[in-house]
C-alpha cells in the first residue's frame, strides 16, 4: 500500500489537518504519517476531542495505529478493510461533538450502507462548527452535491460540563453519483433570524442580548427570540441566521464568564455585517467544509466572502491525496471566487 507522510504544521496548522487527512486515508485506502501534529497550537498534539476523532476512525476500517495518545504529535494511520456502521462515541470531555464527526463523515456519505452515529460531548464548542451550523448551513449544501444526513441534537453541551448528545443519521451516496456543486449567487432574501440558546444562566442575559441585536441590526423583534435550554452546565450562544434562495448562512458568538452579553452581540454583529457587505453567498467557515464532498464528486465553484487561512490550509490537504486542482481567484471587494477541477 502506498503512504503519504504529511507535515501537520502547514497552514494554520490546527485539528483539521488531522480530521481531513484521516478521512481520506480511509477513503483512498493510503497509509498515512502525520508529524507535528497541532504543532501551531498553544498546547500541541493530540487532544481528547482528536483522539476520539482518530480512534472513530480507525474503528471503521479497522486500521493499525501508532502514536494515538494525548500529547502526541506524530501519528501512523494504516487503514484496512471500510467497515460502516452504527457507532456510539464518547469523547469523555465537553470536546466538539461536530468535529468528531467531521473527521468520520466524509467516509460515511461515500459508505454504501446507512448509518447512525451517536457523539457525546460538546454540541456548542468555541472554535468549532455547532450543532446549529451543520445542520442550518453546511448539511442542506452537501445535500446539493448528493449525501443526506439528518442531524439531531437530544442535549446540548457547552465547555466546560459537556454532557451533550448528537446524532447523526447518514444516508450515502457512492462518489461517482455525486453532482457538480455551483453557488455562485445567494439568490433571493428570505429573511433573517437571530436567537439567543442559554442553560444554566439567569434568562435576563439571554433577553438583553436579543434586545441588542435588534437594536443594533433592525431586525424584526418577532423574528428574535431565547430559547432555554436543558444541559450539565452552563453557556450561552448567540446564533444570527440570513436565509437566501440559495444559501443560508450563519454567524455565532459564544458567552463567556465576565464578558457582557452586550459585547457578545457586539462581536456577532460585526461578522454578520462583514458577511452581508460582500455580497457573496458562502461564509468564511462554510468555504472550508465545502472543499472536501466537493473534490470527492465532481468538483464545482463558488464564490466565498473571505478566502480563510483554514480553507487554504484544507485545499492543500486534499490535493496530496486526489488528483484535484483548487483555485482561488479574487472577484472584486465581495471576495474570492474557489474552483475545484477533478
Amino acid at each position: 500500500m502506498d503512504y503519504i507522510e504529511l507535515d501537520a504544521s502547514i497552514g494554520e496548522g490546527g485539528g483539521q489537518v488531522l480530521r481531513t487527512s484521516l478521512a481520506l486515508s480511509i477513503l483512498t485506502n493510503t497509509n498515512l504519517i502525520l508529524e507535528n501534529v497541532r504543532a501551531k497550537r498553544s498546547r500541541p498534539g493530540l487532544m481528547r476531542q482528536h483522539l476520539t476523532g482518530v480512534k472513530a476512525a480507525a474503528q471503521l476500517c479497522d486500521a493499525q495505529l501508532t502514536g494515538a495518545e494525548i500529547g502526541s504529535t506524530s501519528l501512523r494511520f494504516e487503514p484496512g478493510e471500510t467497515l460502516v456502521k452504527d457507532m456510539t462515541i464518547k469523547i469523555g470531555t465537553a470536546g466538539s461533538t461536530t468535529l468528531v464527526l467531521q473527521t468520520i463523515l466524509p467516509v460515511l456519505m461515500c459508505a454504501s450502507t446507512p448509518c447512525e452515529i451517536r457523539i457525546h460531548g460538546g454540541t456548542h464548542n468555541p472554535m468549532a462548527p455547532s450543532y446549529d451550523f451543520l445542520r442550518e448551513v453546511f448539511l442542506p449544501q452537501l445535500k446539493k452535491i448528493g449525501p443526506e444526513v439528518e442531524l439531531e441534537c437530544e442535549r446540548h453541551g457547552f465547555y466546560p460540563a459537556g454532557g451533550g448528545r448528537l446524532v447523526a443519521r447518514i444516508q450515502p451516496v457512492a462518489r461517482d453519483k455525486f453532482r457538480r456543486f455551483e453557488l455562485l449567487e445567494c439568490g433571493r432574501d428570505l429573511g433573517r433570524r437571530g436567537e439567543s440558546i442559554i442553560a444554566n444562566l439567569p434568562e435576563n442575559i439571554a433577553h438583553r442580548e436579543i434586545e441588542e441585536l435588534v437594536s443594533l441590526m433592525g431586525w424584526q423583534e418577532q423574528d428574535c427570540k431565547v430559547r432555554a435550554v436543558n444541559s450539565s452546565g452552563p453557556g450561552n450562544v448567540v446564533l444570527a441566521t440570513m436565509m437566501f434562495g440559495n444559501v443560508t448562512e450563519q454567524m455565532t458568538s459564544f458567552g463567556e464568564k465576565g464578558k457582557p452579553g452586550e459585547r457578545v452581540v457586539r462581536d456577532l454583529v460585526k461578522e454578520v455585517r462583514r458577511y452581508l457587505a460582500s455580497g457573496a453567498p458562502v461564509g468564511e467557515y462554510l468555504a472550508d467544509q465545502l472543499l472536501l464532498p466537493m473534490a470527492l464528486g465532481a468538483g464545482g465553484e463558488f464564490r466565498c466572502s473571505t478566502l480563510s487561512q483554514h480553507t487554504k490550509t484544507q485545499a492543500e490537504v486534499i490535493e496530496k491525496f486526489l488528483e484535484v486542482e483548487i483555485g482561488f481567484e479574487r472577484v472584486d471587494e465581495g471576495g474570492w471566487k474557489v474552483v475545484v477541477d477533478v
